[in-house]
């Protein structure tokens, strides 16, 4: 089983990597842009950025899952002639269906609820975009499936870096605004469209019966409804906000999200490697109890996970200082609820597993869509009168509401050995942590200035802060686990091992 889990944990890694790699653009090009746009610039760009997740979500048919789920079941000639009517149900399905409407209708629907975002050009090219990015669903699908988390990774990176010089160039040497990013992304996806055109042909036979597009419907239908709703009630905060604050507090709140939605991201790559270790574990019985296997590699992501969530929430400030201004600091409060929001829309993935195993699909567009109707009617209520915190707050809580029903249908399901004891060390670990720094933020770090226009002075003030908070973090978390006896013994074994091994290699260096 250890081996296992290194592997998983080795390819989990790459794809974290791949995956930041993509988040990291927008981080990357966040102290720029919001340095050079104007705040409603900004808020343009961000509803632009949200209404493109929402169709993404919407165009790729939910995809993906189908993807590692048939993959084992089919082989050779038949498996080619599966997916090679799945690429033509992908390309054709969505731009008759929804493409084509969008752009001959579109106008007058995103008029009445984008008012201050205008449909030409804007929206028009996420509308193109989007589409356009289907062309990568088969080919990083048969990375992952095949293991291939190098190939991925380079692909990502690629793709990545050219798409943040161009928009870097068309912002700050052309002045492009708002307009910039998202004629980089367009121009982008098309390049490298290309290559995974020429992918996919190598990989499928051209064709399609009545009987494949039945089975890619019959599972990937209430997916695509469970995913259109969860991505709905993710980006729904933005829609009601720029219909009831100014476009500045849009920013304001787009801002903590990106950094908050860091967290989901991060699972996600995981849920890479995960998906298909996942799959071919029970498909192909390699372990006699794969129970037991998926329940510590549950044990170990949260470790992570909970571990980096705690450091985001000690460092929120520093970190919004550094990749937006000082002018976006009044969104602190609001990140740390959304970021434990989004721990909990993240690790849907892992919640829903037992009912994707089961086939029972149903389940999920049935419990995502209430959840995201009682959602959006909080939204429309406490958004008005609490504005960012309302949203946030609604959010927050509606994610954790959607998690706790999907994993308790999906254990009655497909029962994984989850150890709820080891949740609950990690959660106290979480808040001694957090409260700590806070303290230490509060009294010790009180007189050392921050957060105020760069200077040598204030630049080493603000690597002071993070010096100690770090110092808090990397030394309390791990302490009371330890304390709490979070560790058994093998795995106290294993890490004094790790240990000597790196000081070893260290002595070794000097």
């Amino acid at each position: 089983m250890r081996a296992k889990l290194v592997d998983f944990f080795r390819s989990s890694f790459i794809y974290i990597i791949g995956m930041f790699i993509v988040r990291a653009s927008g981080l990357i090009t966040m102290p720029i842009l919001t340095r050079f746009l104007t705040r409603d610039e900004y808020g343009i760009l961000s509803v632009a950025n949200s209404i493109g997740f929402f169709l993404l979500t919407l165009f790729g048919l939910g995809s993906e899952e189908f993807i590692l789920r048939y993959y084992w079941e089919k082989d050779g000639e038949e498996r080619k002639r599966l997916f090679g009517s799945f690429f033509i149900l992908l390309m054709v399905f969505p731009f008759v269906v929804f493409v084509l409407p969008l752009l001959t209708f579109g106008k007058s629907i995103f008029d009445v609820f984008f008012s201050e975002v205008p449909y030409c050009p804007y929206i028009v090219l996420v509308i193109w975009t989007t589409w356009l990015l289907n062309l990568n669903i088969l080919p990083l699908g048969y990375y992952k499936i095949r293991n291939q988390a190098k190939e991925y990774m380079l692909v990502v990176f690629l793709n990545t870096f050219t798409n943040i010089v161009f928009t870097l160039v068309l912002v700050v040497s052309f002045g492009y605004g708002a307009l910039g990013p998202l004629f980089s992304k367009i121009t982008m996806t098309v390049l490298f469209g290309f290559y995974f055109v020429y992918y996919t042909l190598r990989e499928i036979t051209i064709h399609l019966s009545w009987k494949d597009a039945k089975e890619f419907f019959s599972f990937n239908l209430p997916l695509l409804m469970a995913l259109i709703s969860g991505s709905f009630m993710n980006q729904s905060a933005v829609f009601v906000l720029q219909k009831n604050v100014p476009l500045s507090e849009v920013a304001l709140f787009s801002v903590g999200a990106s950094i908050a939605g860091l967290i989901p991201f991060f699972i996600s790559s995981i849920n890479s490697a995960w998906a298909p270790f996942f799959y071919q574990n029970v498909f192909q019985k390699q372990e006699d109890d794969p129970s037991r296997l998926f329940g510590y590699t549950i044990d170990y992501i949260l470790l992570g996970v909970v571990f980096i969530i705690t450091a985001i929430i000690v460092f929120k400030s520093e970190v919004i200082y550094i990749l937006a201004s000082s002018k976006y600091l009044g969104v602190c409060n609001v990140m740390t609820i959304l970021i434990i929001g989004n721990l909990f829309f993240g690790m849907r993935s892992f919640a829903s597993r037992g009912i994707l195993m089961a086939k029972k699909n149903y389940i999920l567009p049935i419990v995502t869509i209430v959840g995201t109707l009682i959602d959006f009617g909080m939204k429309l209520y406490f958004v008005p009168r609490y504005g960012i915190y309302g949203a946030a707050w609604t959010t927050a809580l509606s994610f954790i509401s959607i998690y706790v029903v999907l994993h308790i249908i999906s254990q009655k399901n497909y029962k994984i050995e989850f150890h709820y004891d080891r949740i609950v060390k990690l959660v106290l670990a979480f808040v001694v942590t957090v409260l700590l720094a806070y303290l230490v933020d509060g009294f010790i770090l009180a007189g050392i200035p921050s957060y105020v226009e760069p200077s040598e002075s204030r630049i080493a003030d603000l690597l002071l802060r993070i010096t100690l908070k770090s110092l808090v973090v990397v030394t309390t978390y791990p302490i009371i686990l330890h304390v709490l006896g979070y560790f058994n013994e093998s795995e106290r074994i294993a890490i004094q091992k790790l240990s000597k091994k790196i000081l070893l290699r260290s002595k070794i260096n000097v």
